[in-house]
């Protein structure tokens, strides 16, 4: 199972490219805000949580408040 890091700003980011199913999760059980869809969503729509599984297709950005790493795993 592939694993990638990244560390969010306030700015979205896209950590998934719908290619692979996976979970994303906030390091040290850390919260951050995410959302789905083809384009950087609007900061007004979004799910907070500490982590969040997602199926192929779906592609997933995310953001914080605050400087917050995230991992994530992947399958093949």
């Amino acid at each position: 199972m592939p694993m990638n890091k990244y560390v969010l700003s306030s700015t979205p980011q896209k950590i998934t490219d719908g290619t692979k199913l996976g979970l994303v999760q906030g390091m040290g059980k850390r919260d951050f805000y995410f959302a789905e869809g083809a384009t950087a969503p609007s900061k007004d729509a979004y799910i907070y949580g500490h982590e969040v599984s997602f199926p192929v297709g779906a592609i997933i950005w995310a953001w914080s408040d605050s400087c917050v790493a995230v991992s994530v795993l992947t399958v093949e």
